[in-house]
Parts: C-alpha cells; sequence; structure tokens
C-alpha cells in the first residue's frame, strides 16, 4: 500500500530478544536524562557526529546546530502512542519508549505497530512522510504494561514507558473531537490522562468511576525541577476498564467512625466518616462536621461535593501542627442539602452565623456552636470564638458566668444579634466545657483585606514594620505600617513587648475592624492573646541606610513585587508639605510621593535620600514611614508642559510640570484652594495649599500658567481618569493674559461706527444724492442680511425643535425596549423556550440592541456634545459604513480598499467617526449617480512639528475617500464645510459641516480637492490612540436571593410603564426578592412610609426619572430622603443624558441603571447596593 509517496511493507517483528540492547540502553539514558539523574561526567554530552541514527533516544543528544539539517535514520520499534493532531509520538524500544515529534505532514502510523523508519529527519520540524519510508514489521506487537499503581511517583523508572494504573476519576473534559481529558486519582497524587473519544457527541460515564487504564508515563518538570505533572497517553477508550466506583471501595464500607473518636485512632489507620461538608479548597481538602465535631479531609480531589452537602470521606489518620486531619483522602457526595441551616433551624457553625445580614442577626437565630477560645479577658464583656469555618464575638452578661480562658474548647448556645456597625455575633445563652484546645491555624491576611471587614472576628497572622509600642499599665499598643497604611495590636501583657522601631514583626490575633457611624472601617485592631503571638521576623537595621540605592523607576516594580520591603531612593525635592509628613522628590524623570516618620523641613531644590517602606495608595506607588536626610543642594528641576492636558499620563504622576489654562472659577474650603481651569476643551482642578486660603488670586478669566506637582487621578476601577494639579505656593502662578476688556470683537465695532459716522458726514456735505442712494443700498442689504439672518434663527429653531423631537422619541423607545429586552430576558429564563424558539429570541435580542444603539445616536442628535473617546479600530467602522451606503446606491458602485492591516485604533468616538465617513461616502455616491468608483486607503502618518494642518505633532491615521464622480467647481471648493451651503435640490448642506465638527473636536484635520469632471478626494487625519481597544468585561452573573434566607429582600419598584413594572416584578420575583410597585413618585412615597411605619421596611427602592404629569423620581427621592437617608436609591431613565443619571449621587440616589437595561444589569446593581448597605 502506497500513500503520499510512503511505502507501507508489512513483514513479522523480531521477537524482542533481538532488539539491540544499545537501544535499551539508550532509552534509560534518555529517561535518567527526561529525570536530570545523569552522572555528573554524562551531563552536557551531545552526539557531534552520528552518521546514521539506529537509537530514537540519539534525536535528543544532537548539539543545537545539527537538529537544524536532516539526518539519516534508520529506527526500528513499537508505536506506544502516536497523535498526528497534536504531533506526538512515542516509539518504544525495549522497556523504554522515546518521544519523537512530528511534522504538519505525518506518516501514517497505528498504535501497536512495530515499524521500521527509513530516511531522513530534521529534528527541529519533525518526522515528515515527505522524508521517511515507514515499513510495518508487524500490527500489533504485544507489550506488557508495567503496574505503576502503588509506583506512581517513582518517575525514573516509568517515564515513557506503558503503564497500567488503577485510579478513580475525578472528573472529565471535551476539549476537542481528539481528545478526552480524565482527572484521575492515583496513589493520593492527582494525574492527567489523555484518550481520543470514540464519539465526541456521546462521551463515557467516567465521572467517579473507578477504572483500571492501560498508556504511556509521561511527566514533565517544572522550571525548580523539583514539582512534575504525570500525564498518561491513552490510545483508545478501549484501554479503559471501569472495575467499580467510588463508592465500591473497602474503605467506604467500613464502620463509620465519630469524628470526635478519631483522636484515639493510631496515626496511619483509616477511618470512615459521615458528616456536612463546611468548607472547601478543591484540590487540597474538605472539612466535614457531624454531630461530634469537625475534621479536615486532605484530598487531591479537583471537584469536591458543594459546602452544605452530605457525604462520606475516608482517609488515613494523621497529626501535624497539634491537629487531627486524614490525609489520602476521598470524598463521595450522599446527597446535598437544600439549605445550609439545619432543618431544626439551630446554626451549628461560625460560618453560617458570619453570613447573616444585620437584619437576619436581630432575628435572634438560635445558634448551638463548638469551638475554641481565641481571645478574652477577665474584665470584657465579650470573647471571640473560633471553628474552622471563621471566628465570631460572643457576647456575654458579666453577672452570670466568669469571662473563659484562652485556648478553651467549649460549645455555646445562644442567639444571632448585630452589633452597632452591623456585625453579626452571638448573645450567649448558656455554655458546655469540653476542655482544652490549641489556637487554629492562623489566616495569613494584608491590611488591604483586613479593612474590607470581611476577617472580623477572625484568627488571623499579619506582618508589619514598628512605629511605636505605647504602654499604659499592663496596656501595651503596638503601631504598625504596612504597604496599604497603618493598624495598630493590642496586647495585655505585665512583660512589656520590645522592639526597635522599622522592625519587621509578625502578630497573630483577632482581627477587629472599627467602623465609622455610616459602616466605613476606619482602623484595624489586632487583639494579641499572648506575647509569644509576636514574632520579629527582621529587627530593624542599626543604620537604616544601608541598603541597597535604588531608581524612583524601580520602586514600581518592587511594589507589583509584593511582600514587605524597605527601598532606598534619593532626588530633588519638588514639594514639602513638612506639616502633612510628606515629601515629593524627583528623579531621572519619575516623581515619587514620601510619607516621612517625623516633620522634616527640607527646602525646595535640596536633594535628599530616602530609607522607606515600599506601599501604595490606590495605584499610586509611595515610601512609607521614612527617614530622609539631606545631601547638599541640586536646583529645582525643569518643570515638563503638558500641551494636551486632555490626554492623562501615569509616568508623570508626581512630576513637577507646568501648565496653561484659563481660570473659570475658585472653590475655597477650610482645607485648601480649588481652582478650576480649562485648557482647550479639558477642564482640570489645581490644588492650592490651606495657608492660602484667604490669598488674593487673580480674576476669572485670566490665562495663566501654572507650575506644580502633577496628581494622576483614578476611577473605582483604578483605570486613569485624569489628573489635578498641586501647587507649592503663590509663585506657581502666573499671569499670561488678565482678563480682556477691549476684545477684537468690540475694536471692530467701534471701528465700524467711526468709519459709517465719518462716511456719512462727508457725503452729507459733498453728495446729498450718493449718499441717498448709498443709504438705499445700505438698507436693501440689511433688509437682505436681515432676511438671511431670521432664515437662518428659523432653521436652527427647526433643529433644535427636531432634537427635541428626537429626544422624547428616544425615551418612549427606550421604555419601549426596556419591555421589549425584559420580556426576551423572561422568556430566555425559560428552558423550554430556550430550547424550541431560544435562535429566535437570541435573534430578537440582537435586533433590540440595534434599536438601543438608534436610540442613543437619536440622544446624541438631540444634545450634542463632545466626543467620547477611546480606543477604536477603524477597519471594520470604515467597511460597515461605506458598506451601509453603497447597499441603498441607485448605480454600480465599484469600492476599491487599500487599509494597512498594521493600522493602529483611532482614539475617537465610535458612533461620531461612523456618522462622518458615512456622510463622506454619501456625497460621494451622490457624485456618482450612473456608477463609478470610490477608493478609500487606511494607513499610518507621523506628523511633525509646523505641519500645514496646525495639528499637535504625533501619530495618527490618515483615512482617503476618493471618487470617480462630477467633481466640485472652484469656486465651491472654498464652501463645502459652510453650513446649508450644496449644489442638488436635495439635501440638508449639513453632512459635511458635521464632518468638519466632528473631526475637530477630535483633534484632527479633514481636506478637500477636487477638480470639475475628475472627481473628489477627501482626506481626514484622525490622532491614533496609544493603547489597544479593551474587551469589556463579561456581565457577572445574577445569582438569585439565598432560599435559606428567614425573609427575602423587600423592594419597591415606580415606573410609570405598566409594563415595566410587571416585567421588573416578575424578574425579580423570580431571583427572589419581594416586589411592590408604585406608578408614580406620590405612591412611592406613601407606599415607602406606610411600610415604614409598619416595621417592613424596604431594602432598596427603584424609581423612574420622569413621569409624565405626575411626580417624578427626583422629587420623590428627596421626600424619601427626609425620612430615611440610608435606604439604597437606584433612578432609571430613558434620558441618559439627564444631569441626574450623570451626577446621580448628587440627587440622593446610591446607583443608576439607563433604559433600555438587560435585567442581569438591574439585579447586579441591586445585589452591589444591598451587599454594601450600612446597617
Amino acid at each position: 500500500m502506497q500513500s503520499q509517496g510512503l511505502r507501507i511493507c508489512r513483514r513479522r517483528a523480531p521477537h524482542q530478544d533481538g532488539i539491540p540492547r544499545v537501544i535499551v540502553g539508550a532509552a534509560l539514558w534518555l529517561c535518567m536524562a527526561a529525570c536530570g539523574i545523569f552522572p555528573a561526567a554524562m551531563r552536557g554530552a551531545s552526539l557531534t557526529s552520528p552518521g546514521e541514527i539506529t537509537d530514537a533516544a540519539q534525536i535528543w543528544m544532537l548539539p543545537p546546530d545539527m537538529r537544524a539539517v536532516a539526518q539519516r535514520i534508520h529506527i526500528e520499534g513499537r508505536v506506544d502512542y502516536v497523535d498526528a493532531a497534536w504531533k506526538l509520538l512515542w516509539i518504544g524500544q525495549g522497556n523504554h519508549g522515546t518521544f519523537i515529534q512530528l511534522a504538519d505532514t505525518p506518516p501514517a502510523l497505528e498504535p501497536g505497530q512495530y515499524v521500521r523508519i527509513d530516511g531522513t529527519l530534521v529534528p527541529d520540524e519533525g518526522l515528515s512522510a515527505r522524508r521517511v519510508q515507514v515499513t510495518v514489521l508487524g500490527a500489533q506487537e504485544p507489550v506488557e504494561p508495567v503496574g505503576a499503581t502503588g509506583h506512581i511517583n517513582d518517575l525514573a523508572r516509568l517515564d515513557s514507558r506503558v503503564v497500567s494504573v488503577d485510579a478513580i476519576v475525578d472528573g472529565i473534559q471535551l476539549i476537542d473531537a481528539e481528545h478526552l481529558r480524565l482527572y484521575l486519582v492515583v496513589d493520593d497524587r492527582m494525574i492527567i490522562g489523555w484518550v481520543r473519544p470514540d464519539d465526541p457527541d456521546r462521551l463515557p460515564d467516567l465521572a467517579g468511576r473507578a477504572i483500571r487504564a492501560v498508556g504511556l508515563y509521561s511527566m514533565r518538570l517544572d522550571p525548580t525541577r523539583t514539582n512534575a505533572t504525570i500525564e498518561l497517553w491513552i490510545n483508545r477508550e478501549s484501554d479503559i476498564a471501569v472495575t467499580g466506583t467510588i463508592a465500591d471501595m473497602p474503605a467506604f464500607a467500613s464502620t463509620i467512625t465519630p469524628v470526635a473518636e478519631i483522636v484515639q485512632r493510631p496515626a496511619g489507620a483509616w477511618v470512615h466518616v459521615r458528616g456536612r461538608v463546611e468548607a472547601r479548597v478543591p484540590g487540597r481538602r474538605i472539612v466535614v462536621r457531624d454531630d461530634t465535631g469537625e475534621i479536615a479531609v486532605e484530598s487531591v480531589q479537583r471537584q469536591p461535593p458543594p459546602q452544605g452537602a452530605e457525604v462520606e470521606a475516608v482517609g488515613q489518620v494523621a497529626h501535624a501542627e497539634g491537629r487531627w486531619r486524614l490525609v489520602s483522602g476521598l470524598v463521595r457526595a450522599v446527597s446535598v442539602a437544600t439549605t445550609k441551616r439545619p432543618r431544626d433551624g439551630v446554626l451549628s457553625s461560625v460560618g453560617e452565623v458570619r453570613v447573616l445580614s444585620s437584619v437576619d442577626a436581630d432575628r435572634h437565630i438560635p445558634v448551638r456552636i463548638a469551638g475554641v477560645v481565641t481571645w478574652s479577658l477577665p474584665k470584657a464583656d465579650f470573647f471571640f470564638l473560633q471553628d474552622v469555618t471563621g471566628g465570631v464575638r460572643v457576647r456575654f452578661p458579666r453577672s452570670t458566668m466568669p469571662s473563659p480562658p484562652l485556648c478553651k474548647f467549649m460549645e455555646v448556645s445562644g442567639v444571632t444579634r448585630s452589633d452597632k456597625a452591623g456585625v453579626p455575633e452571638i448573645e450567649l445563652q448558656t455554655y458546655r466545657d469540653l476542655g482544652a484546645m490549641n489556637a487554629p491555624v492562623p489566616k495569613v491576611i494584608t491590611l488591604a483585606q483586613a479593612m474590607t471587614g470581611r476577617e472580623d472576628g477572625q484568627w488571623v497572622e499579619m506582618q508589619g514594620f514598628v512605629q511605636r509600642v505605647v504602654s499604659e499599665g499592663d496596656w501595651r499598643w503596638i503601631h504598625l505600617t504596612s504597604p496599604e497604611g497603618e493598624f495598630v495590636g493590642h496586647l495585655q501583657s505585665p512583660v512589656n513587648f520590645v522592639a526597635n522601631p522599622g522592625s519587621l514583626v509578625r502578630l497573630q490575633g483577632v482581627c477587629e475592624t472599627v467602623r465609622s457611624p455610616l459602616g466605613d472601617v476606619q482602623l484595624v485592631r489586632l487583639r494579641i492573646p499572648f506575647l509569644h503571638s509576636i514574632t520579629i521576623d527582621d529587627d530593624a537595621p542599626a543604620d537604616p541606610f544601608d541598603l541597597p540605592a535604588q531608581s524612583i523607576a524601580s520602586i514600581d516594580q518592587l511594589a507589583m513585587s509584593g511582600g514587605l520591603r524597605r527601598a532606598r531612593v534619593s532626588g530633588v525635592v519638588t514639594l514639602n508639605r513638612s506639616s502633612e509628613h510628606q515629601l515629593t522628590i524627583q528623579d531621572g524623570g519619575r516623581g515619587l510621593l514620601v510619607l516621612t516618620r517625623d516633620a522634616v523641613d527640607m527646602n525646595l531644590g535640596s536633594r535628599v535620600e530616602a530609607v522607606g517602606i515600599v506601599g501604595n495608595e490606590g495605584e499610586r506607588t509611595l515610601l512609607r514611614q521614612s527617614t530622609v536626610r539631606l545631601l547638599g543642594s541640586a536646583g529645582i528641576p525643569d518643570p515638563v508642559a503638558l500641551p494636551s492636558p486632555e490626554v492623562p499620563a501615569r509616568s508623570l504622576d508626581e512630576r513637577l510640570v507646568t501648565v496653561e489654562g484659563r481660570l473659570l472659577d475658585v472653590f475655597r474650603s477650610p482645607t485648601d484652594v480649588r481652582l478650576r481651569l480649562l485648557k482647550g476643551d479639558y477642564l482640570y482642578e489645581v490644588l492650592l495649599p490651606r495657608t492660602f486660603a484667604s490669598a488674593t488670586l487673580p480674576p476669572i478669566g485670566s490665562d495663566l500658567r501654572l507650575t506644580g506637582i502633577y496628581k494622576a487621578d483614578y476611577d473605582d476601577s483604578r483605570h486613569l481618569r485624569g489628573f489635578h494639579l498641586e501647587l507649592r505656593n503663590l509663585s506657581d502662578v502666573a499671569v499670561v493674559h488678565p482678563p480682556r476688556l477691549w476684545t477684537l470683537r468690540r475694536a471692530l465695532i467701534a471701528t465700524a461706527v467711526l468709519a459709517v459716522v465719518s462716511l456719512l458726514s462727508f457725503m452729507w456735505v459733498f453728495a446729498l444724492r450718493r449718499r441717498v442712494r448709498r443709504q438705499t443700498d445700505q438698507i436693501r442689504t440689511q433688509m437682505e442680511r436681515q432676511a438671511r439672518l431670521e432664515a437662518s434663527v428659523q432653521h436652527a429653531a427647526r433643529l433644535e425643535s427636531l432634537g427635541l423631537l428626537a429626544g422624547g422619541i428616544a425615551h418612549d423607545f427606550n421604555n419601549l425596549l426596556t419591555i421589549i429586552i425584559g420580556n426576551l430576558g423572561l422568556a430566555m429564563m425559560s428552558e423550554s423556550a430556550v430550547t424550541e424558539v431560544g435562535a429566535n429570541l437570541q435573534e430578537a435580542r440582537r435586533g433590540a440592541a440595534r434599536a438601543q444603539e438608534l436610540t442613543r445616536q437619536l440622544l446624541t442628535f438631540a444634545k450634542g456634545g463632545m466626543p467620547q473617546r477611546g480606543p477604536t479600530p477603524l477597519e471594520d467602522l470604515v467597511k460597515d459604513a461605506v458598506g451601509s451606503v453603497i447597499r441603498l446606491a441607485s448605480g454600480q458602485i465599484e469600492v476599491a480598499y487599500d487599509l494597512a492591516s498594521d493600522a493602529r485604533p483611532a482614539l475617537g468616538d465610535r458612533p461620531q467617526l461612523l456618522q462622518a465617513i458615512q456622510n463622506l461616502a454619501l456625497n460621494a455616491v451622490q457624485a456618482m449617480p450612473r456608477g463609478g468608483r470610490l477608493g478609500i486607503a487606511l494607513r499610518n502618518v507621523e506628523i511633525g512639528e509646523g505641519n500645514e494642518h496646525a495639528l499637535a505633532s504625533g501619530r495618527y491615521l490618515e483615512l482617503v475617500l476618493e471618487d470617480s464622480g462630477e467633481g466640485i467647481s472652484p469656486e465651491n471648493l472654498s464652501k463645502v464645510f459652510d453650513p446649508y451651503f450644496t449644489t442638488r435640490k436635495t439635501g440638508s448642506g449639513l453632512g459635511l459641516t458635521a464632518v468638519y465638527s466632528i473631526v475637530r473636536k477630535h483633534g484632527g484635520a479633514v481636506e478637500v480637492s477636487s477638480a470639475k469632471g475628475r472627481g473628489t478626494t477627501v482626506s481626514l487625519w484622525i490622532p491614533s490612540a496609544s493603547e489597544a481597544p479593551v474587551e469589556p468585561p463579561a456581565a457577572p452573573v445574577s445569582k438569585a436571593v439565598d432560599a435559606g434566607q428567614k425573609s427575602r429582600p423587600r423592594i419597591l419598584l415606580m415606573d410609570d410603564e405598566d409594563s415595566i413594572r410587571l416585567i421588573g416584578s416578575a424578574y425579580l420575583k423570580r431571583k427572589g426578592y419581594e416586589v411592590v410597585v408604585a406608578a408614580d413618585g406620590e405612591s412611592a412615597v406613601r407606599m415607602f412610609r406606610e411600610a415604614r411605619a409598619s416595621g417592613r421596611s424596604f431594602d432598596l427602592i427603584i424609581l423612574d426619572l420622569t413621569v409624565p404629569g405626575g411626580m417624578g423620581g427626583r422629587e420623590a427621592i428627596e421626600r424619601i430622603r427626609s425620612d430615611d437617608r440610608s435606604v439604597p436609591a437606584i433612578v432609571s431613565s430613558g434620558y441618559s443624558s439627564d444631569p441626574v443619571m450623570a451626577d446621580y449621587q448628587k440627587y440622593g440616589f446610591d446607583g443608576c441603571v439607563p433604559k433600555p437595561y438587560e435585567l442581569d444589569q438591574l439585579t447586579d446593581a441591586i445585589r452591589r447596593l444591598t451587599e454594601r448597605r450600612p446597617t
């Protein structure tokens, strides 16, 4: 049989004993090389002159230069595994196999064949059918697999050999039609199995099964060469035999042992437990709890049963770090609990208490929890209790019981409650002494994690640098600094804690957050039970400056690398706030904020050296708790000029810059003075220290040149959104031009008046008739001008009316779209509907999305405004814009695209750019009524200073549209961008005017060249973006309210549209909320007050902004806020450009959802507000 020049011959395979011993030896050496266990004398040896390769292992001994050239091969062996799709081949020679890479055109090979391969091989390219001849010596060469069960970690012996393993299938995953990934548990180790499925549409039911599989064993080491990934390459499904299920294991048939009795079993003994999953870390451990206690089961299973599931677990008893646990464990689900709360309604774990809302906690739910006391004091009326699920504060009356000692193991019974900040805690009623227990292993956290408030009451470990230690009797207050800020350790000990300031310490204790009346975390306090709970990891150096010098630019890298680090930098002082313990230094084109330990008075221009803790404040890197020393005087560096402040730059943060602008407003406060300036179309703020609060500033309207420290501003997503300038003193404010009293316009008017008066006087004296004639002409001209002006005013008024009409239509259309999209969302929640008409529903949703885009354009036409600029790829946009116009052309238009493949994205507003290109394409098509050719070119260009288009230097995109139409006459060419100018009977004359306006607002330019009868060429230059467009993040999946909650959150939904109320109510009820609807603001306010008076207040309100003929959301929220300032409120409207939607917090709302919206967007906004609501 021949195929692709490959001749395959068949004969009987020689007996294995006939294989040369050198092949077996080479294969063994290859295995040793892969495992890194060559003798030292042999490492690095390579085959420098191989001649003809007869041993596959010789391929891997070739030096790099010989791997790129053809090598003669004559190899006999068994095909242990072959995968043409992934270019994998293992040839077995003797007891071991060797991997050979396949080329894009591999030879035809089948698993089990015994073959001889003759020809040439380029190792870097792989084994190719075009270079070799394969002779099949035997169709199926028998091979006895090596038993790997019990020896799976014997890497050197098993690598590249055919093995047999007994395994539990933890899970399966279809990668593609030819590769099924199996997660196999073998000898308490997770290995990866690969098998080609017989039918990708009908996968084998292997999950949870016990199997025996035969395949090729392969291992790969990580870069540290201390951790290996084991893979089993299985040729076909028939090489897998199902031997049972996980439940058939003998260990699961043994007697169930109560958790409390595990301590009585010897180490290494197998035990069988049953209980509920309290916590889990997939691939590491599962915490199982029964009526007597809880135990951590260490298991490599990647897909353990979910939290709350009833499970059985088996494992070997082990003891480490003072805790009993089960190792080599396996877990199987018995049944899944429908709720985390036991049937009797009594909470049995701290984790169940911690997840309660303040409302639920105050319902006094019964609890019965066993745990260890992690902190207590004799005179305190509370202590902290910790179990495996977390920690909680337990309050008790001191008159009924003494404070329990530390490390006491006890069972507490009581009810839930919440503290003043809304944090759940337990009110103790009775307790039972269970003995003593060691403190649990602490959870290692950072200050940033502690500041979230989620770790309140937990037994944790934190690191920080010591600032100072304050003693008050037996109380020790240890003030510490971390990269994120400062926190305090609280210890009661008769022995003082001694550590030098700057020492790095590690503390174990109970995390406690101090909150403001509004619920914000103001301070993190660590309650430390013992003096030995503090460990000094690194004592403060005698000389803090005995560190290697770092550049300011490298500090960002240190901050991103994590950990607590000190750094030593030097620079020139550009800003000194000694009273606030702050310095700004600059060196090498980078700036850095330095927070000093003490007040430091350094002159501007002084060169200093600072040693501090590398930290951050949001996205800004800084040094905390710094020690500063003077090196000398260097002079203040020259400020960087900002020609385009509308483009913020992170690299300028904390640098000295200068910028110009026109002063628009001044805001004075007790803390600072803020100036608002305008540069071009960009508004920015400038801050002056509070010491200049009463200083005299330039008048409004002055053109100023300001020098100060550039401060980058970030949004809540940590994206750079702008900047403000911090000035050092009043000398940083220079007036370039005072407010203009005698403007050019006023001067022209005055000159014209004088000229007219002089001319009239002269003509009155010397030529009355000519004066009368001239006056008559002037009157006629004035009347014509007035007529044209009135026509323009009427036209503008019509446009404004159309804009208002467009806005109203868009608002109503948005309401209708909300109804459509909402009903589509409800329909797609039905499995039967999705099964029957899912494709139709998706198509309807896409149509609704296009209609949504149309309403956005209508609103843009109604209001106008500056473009919302961002990275915008032009290639597809140009094709979409031109294609939409060409489809409507009456003549045959040939379109020729010449779009550069490496074109950068434009920095622009996609809808506005789409409109501009459509207008240009439409003009071109209208110029070719009988058809023609339209050429479109796009390329990157660099524009330098002093260009003919008066553009700022930089990188641009040049877009050229060239038509073969009738052209434009020279007298009309200069008027094409004038409003209302057109040479056609139809058309508004605003198309090219809109193009000109859009391009100029984007900081670009447009140019038209044409000749009558020769066509027209339009060229656009648009600034290019400095970064690639960012894909929008995937919308988070809405979660329904936990069915186990005792009461559902109540929501008040107000909207004047019946359909929206119906859809919103149905959807939110389906998500687990209790919904009350209202048709207008008056009804909503009345319902809110009635609910509050009845004790069933609403947890959140949703108000429509505009209600025709009735009270809207704005007036309604004012009345509601007079009663309750804390209830979360969401505003919704089809007028997305309304001021309330743009700045909803200013009007008393906590969130906004513009119409039309997806129902998931509404529930996501509700969830965010209800989860963070302070109580």
